[in-house]
């Protein structure tokens, strides 16, 4: 059987997005958790050391990423859009090494991470099938 291009695009996105969960979440996350304190669902909020270091490792490789769509790669082309996706991408780290932390799931961050990128993908063409409604 074939796969839809819209099937092979939901398959690539939830294999990217468990790759990235289980190397930042799973391996980094958890050698670096060994040794730290982290939260727990009882504790209060607070960001843990080993949450900022996979954040921070998380972001780091994004802007890089987005480096490669050119032919060409210049280590010192940083825009003000690498700055924002890089802040982006650090605080979008955080919240989900919180949420690894708290639930001591890695299924939750895998969830939210899921859920954002089906919004970068589908939700501004839903927005456009739907924008002539709210002009109304």
């Amino acid at each position: 059987a074939q796969i839809t291009s819209t099937g092979r695009l939901l398959l690539d996105s939830m294999l990217l997005v468990l790759a990235a969960e289980f190397l930042f979440r799973g391996v980094l996350h958890g050698m670096l958790a060994q040794k730290s304190r982290i939260q727990s669902c009882s504790s209060r909020f607070f960001i843990s050391w080993p949450n900022f270091g996979t954040a921070f490792l998380y972001a780091l490789l994004l802007p890089l990423l987005t480096f490669f769509q050119n032919d060409i790669f210049y280590p010192y082309a940083i825009t003000i859009k690498h700055v924002t996706i890089y802040t982006a991408a650090l605080i979008f780290g955080l919240l989900l090494g919180s949420v690894w932390e708290r639930s001591h799931s890695f299924l939750a961050a895998f969830f939210i991470h899921f859920l954002a990128v089906l919004a970068i993908l589908f939700l501004p063409d839903l927005l456009n099938a739907i924008g002539p409604v709210w002009h109304r």
